[in-house]
């Protein structure tokens, strides 16, 4: 991956870390669905995918709600010279998971993986949530792919203070994951074959808004190392990321 790809995830990646980032600004969005109007169209889905194949990304939110996760598939070469967040909205290309049932909790809850190009809905498969069964649509321009969750956990950055990180590295992510409660991570940043990933991990202190982060970087299940950083010192912008290399 050459220099000018490194700096461009890095700006994307950091325009994620401070704002979030939604692939079309959803200001045009008149309202976000309701449960009841959530659960009603979720049925007619079930029964017919039809009643969303074709459908823009404003109906899916309006009639849908936010989903679970959304995924963005990036290709640097589309979001060039990138320098605010308004920017990446030319992510044309993603997917939107919506679990069947609300409680996320469960472990054989199914959901619906929605399929997006140019802000349409193409494809809607089942599968269950977070399954490694999807059959991802992929492109061969993708440079890398940001999973992003809708709720926001948090922790305090109190809560690791005693904690030597150290211990995990080297180690499968399923002991970190355990040893946090598995909390969902704010979003993971993944190459295009998503066998390397960083976890992002917005931290609080107490008084104060989110200035830190957590980063776990990991390959193939195996974590090769933590940080924390300062969100306003941002990342070390070829270091951090010439782990996608």
């Amino acid at each position: 991956m050459n220099i000018r790809k490194v700096l461009t995830i890095s700006l994307i990646s950091f325009a994620f870390f401070v704002t979030g980032c939604s692939s079309k600004d959803i200001g045009s969005v008149q309202s976000i669905a309701d449960e009841a109007t959530h659960q009603r169209t979720m049925t007619k889905v079930q029964n017919n995918v039809s009643e969303i194949i074709g459908k823009d990304y404003k109906y899916v939110l309006e009639n849908m709600g936010r989903p679970y996760c959304t995924t963005y598939y990036i290709d640097i070469d589309k979001v060039k010279n990138i320098s605010n967040i308004e920017e990446l909205n030319s992510i044309e290309n993603i997917r939107l998971i919506y679990p069947k049932e609300t409680n996320v909790d469960e472990s054989e809850n199914s959901a619906l993986y929605m399929q997006l190009d140019n802000y349409i809905v193409k494809e809607v498969q089942t599968y269950e949530l977070l399954s490694k069964d999807e059959k991802e649509d992929i492109k061969s321009s993708v440079d890398i792919i940001v999973d992003r969750y809708s709720e926001e956990p948090s922790f305090s950055s109190d809560k690791f203070e005693n904690i030597n990180l150290d211990k995990y590295v080297g180690e499968d992510i399923e002991l970190f994951l355990k040893d946090i409660g598995y909390i969902t991570s704010n979003f993971e940043i993944y190459d295009n074959k998503r066998e390397k990933n960083i976890k992002v991990y917005l931290l609080n202190q107490i008084n104060s808004l989110n200035n830190k982060i957590m980063l776990v970087y990991n390959n193939s299940d195996k974590i090769e190392d933590i940080k924390i950083v300062k969100i306003s010192e941002g990342l070390d912008l070829i270091n951090d990321f010439s782990f996608f290399k």
